[in-house]
C-alpha cells in the first residue's frame, strides 16, 4: 500500500505518495501527486500508478493509506528508519 503526505487546502494540492513498496525500483522517495477537492482515492491510486509507470495496474487493486509517523535516527544517519504512529485505509471514494 502506498502512503499519502497532506500538503495544500486550496482548490487542489499535492498528495504525497511513498510508493517504495508498489514500485521499489524508483529512486525517489515520493511521487506528488496534484488532486483537487473532488479526487477521490480511486483519482488518486489511478494517477499513483501513471506516475510510477504501472501500466496494466487498476486502482481497484491498491489502496491508500493515511499514515502519521516520524523518522528515528539523526537526520542526516543513514541507519534512520521510518517508524509509523498511526494509518488508516482511506475508502475508495473517500476525498483525501
Amino acid at each position: 500500500a502506498a502512503s499519502v503526505g497532506h500538503a495544500s487546502a486550496s482548490q487542489h494540492g499535492i498528495i504525497q505518495v511513498f510508493g517504495v513498496g508498489i514500485a521499489p525500483e524508483t529512486h525517489s522517495q515520493y511521487k506528488g501527486i496534484l488532486a483537487t477537492k473532488s479526487a477521490t482515492t480511486r483519482d488518486v491510486i489511478a494517477s499513483s500508478l501513471d506516475r510510477y509507470h504501472i501500466e496494466n495496474g487498476d486502482a481497484d487493486d491498491y489502496l491508500l493509506c493515511d499514515v502519521i509517523g516520524r523518522w528515528k535516527g539523526e537526520r542526516d544517519d543513514e541507519t534512520k528508519a521510518w517508524s509509523t504512529e498511526w494509518s488508516r485505509v482511506l475508502g475508495a471514494d473517500e476525498t483525501p
